[in-house]
């Protein structure tokens, strides 16, 4: 496999461990000492909101996303652009995180979109394996405007 494939493996184990809320899964993603920022583009500067430094931060806050009584979360990532350099990798994507909810007898259930924007990862090798070193997500919009 391609050291392009497997970075790529990495995001789609990366969205995978989102839909299921499965912390420990996307913390073995990350390196030891990995770090996710979360911000948003304000008018073209980053806007750091949240940052999460090390597995046990990271499996916590999407273990304990919150989501609406029945419903769940699916991320889609998509066009990424994957660059190696020996041991090191940028990685860019999109991606949508929509909140599904259920239907019931007098209407089928729907998707919305809850959160889009851009992933601008780093990763090292270390061992054979490709290991997020920091993750940001950069969000479209000021989630604090958008939840009111």
């Amino acid at each position: 496999m391609s050291d392009e494939h497997q970075v790529q493996q990495v995001l789609a184990r990366y969205a995978r461990a989102v839909n299921r809320r499965d912390g420990a899964a996307l913390a073995m993603l990350f390196d030891v000492d990995g770090r996710v920022d979360i911000g948003w583009d304000n008018a073209g500067t980053l806007e750091t909101l949240i940052t999460l430094t090390g597995h046990q931060e990271i499996a916590d806050a999407v273990a304990n996303k919150k989501f609406p009584p029945g419903a769940r979360g699916r991320a889609l990532i998509h066009g990424h652009i994957i660059e190696v350099n020996g041991d090191r990798a940028s990685l860019e994507a999109l991606f949508e995180e929509f909140v599904v909810r259920p239907g019931d007898e007098f209407r089928p259930g729907r998707s919305t979109i809850e959160e889009s924007g851009e992933y601008r990862s780093t990763l090292r090798r270390n061992d054979g394996q490709w290991k997020l070193v920091h993750h940001q997500v950069v969000l479209d919009t000021d989630p604090r405007r958008a939840r009111g």
